[in-house]
């Protein structure tokens, strides 16, 4: 019987940067995309913001924990905001100081539905 030693090297290369920022949520209380949040590796600071189709600001937070964690409940000042497309930007960087963007960009849009 012939026998046969093959040595090789496993390389782990760096996490990518990258974030997920989803296209709709639903804020009805069955634990199940709940909240509007961002998601991502390495994220050193974090500006979320939420404007209506009016283009009045609903959701602000600068706290990392609140915008990946937390997130936006669709509310604001305490109030049921109706389901449609709301507009969102983010701002800030990754641990390595390169910008935030999601494919690319620092805006788009989030569906909530009720």
């Amino acid at each position: 019987m012939d026998e046969y030693v093959t040595t090789f090297q496993v390389i782990v290369e760096e996490e990518a940067l990258a974030l997920f920022v989803p296209t709709l949520f639903s804020p009805n209380g069955d634990e199940q995309n709940d909240f509007f949040r961002i998601r991502g590796t390495r994220i050193a600071s974090l500006q979320l913001r939420v404007f209506n189709q009016s283009g009045l600001e609903v959701f602000r937070t600068q706290d990392l924990a609140v915008g990946t964690q937390r997130g936006w409940d669709g509310t604001c000042k305490g109030q049921v905001l109706p389901q449609g497309v709301y507009t969102w930007t983010i701002a800030g960087r990754f641990t390595d100081g390169s910008p935030l963007t999601f494919k690319g960009k620092t805006f788009g849009q989030v569906t909530l539905v009720r």
